[in-house]
């Protein structure tokens, strides 16, 4: 048995044969190339004109390097500077007990997703505890 082709080029459609058909696909598929190439360019050379001309228009920075970067820190706030209650506790109690005893008392008091062991109490009043007062000409 002679094998057939599935299409044969000679087989008209439309008064056409699928070989000029497919021709024509081609040229058309052809142009449609060009043209999104001809776009791609284009929007490839508008980005390059706008980034070099938003490098040169940057402000002016006024602010030290040191403030910056000391208020742009990469971790999350400590729980207890992000939640008033929690600090107000701890103030109450950071005089009258040591940082164990305020850590228990922490966990007695709050529910696990807002308690906070004593290192985490101990680096918070760290940070911020005032600093000692200096007695105008008293001892260093």
């Amino acid at each position: 048995m002679a094998e057939q082709e599935a299409f044969p080029a000679t087989a008209h459609v439309d008064g056409h044969t699928l070989s000029d058909m497919l021709s024509v696909s081609a040229s058309f598929l052809r142009a449609s190339i060009d043209a999104a190439h001809g776009a791609l360019l284009a929007v490839e050379a508008a980005q390059k004109g706008l980034l070099n001309g938003a490098l040169k228009t940057f402000p002016e920075c006024t602010a030290p390097p040191s403030e910056h970067r000391e208020a742009h820190r990469p971790s999350r706030p400590p729980k207890i500077d992000t939640d008033p209650e929690l600090r107000t506790f701890i103030i109450a109690r950071i005089d009258r007990l040591t940082f164990h005893q305020v850590a228990d008392a922490v966990a007695e008091n709050f529910p696990p997703e807002r308690r906070v062991g004593k290192t985490a109490i101990y680096d918070w009043w760290k940070r911020n505890r005032r600093p000692k007062r200096k007695v105008p000409n008293g001892p260093d």
